[in-house]
């Protein structure tokens, strides 16, 4: 088996997880400790992506605290996107949500001013690969936020 299918099938394997198991639910609460945390960094308006954008809830949380951006999702599961589209209706914000691996070349033909992966970066088949893909995608004087979990995370969880 070569590198290019094993990464394939752990993507394959990601996608089914999360179409079988999206998370938060669309009743969950929505998450503004980490909005704050981002917001304090980011001085110009423009476009932000989240990719592994999952249900929506940190995008949707950003949207609502600063409706000056634009904001785009991506995730691999589409379950978890029909949620993520409900939830920015339901709290009444614009974001353009699309289907797609963020290990691959990104589904728009422009560069965002802000790239938030929160909790989604070690799911890639390629974790470096993947931020060298986001960040040719990123603006020169962009900025990246990234929130990985830690062990002592998954010790509290498993």
């Amino acid at each position: 088996m070569n590198m290019s299918s094993d990464m394939e099938q752990v993507t394959e394997r990601v996608k089914v997880f999360y179409e079988n198991n999206p998370y938060p639910g669309l009743g969950d609460k929505l998450m503004f400790r980490g909005v704050r945390l981002e917001s304090a960094h980011m001085e110009k308006s423009g476009k932000i992506l989240y990719p592994g954008c999952g249900t929506g809830h940190g995008v949707v949380s950003m949207a609502v605290a600063r409706p000056d951006l634009q904001y785009y999702g991506l995730d691999l599961s589409e379950p978890s996107l029909d949620i993520a589209r409900q939830l920015a209706k339901k709290h009444g914000v614009v974001v353009e949500f699309k289907q797609g691996d963020y290990m691959k070349p990104l589904p728009w033909p422009f560069r965002f001013q802000y790239l938030s992966l929160q909790g989604t970066l070690h799911h890639a088949a390629d974790p470096s690969a993947a931020l060298i893909n986001l960040v040719n995608h990123l603006e020169q004087d962009g900025l990246i936020f990234i929130n990985l979990y830690g062990q002592k995370y998954h010790r509290r969880r498993f």
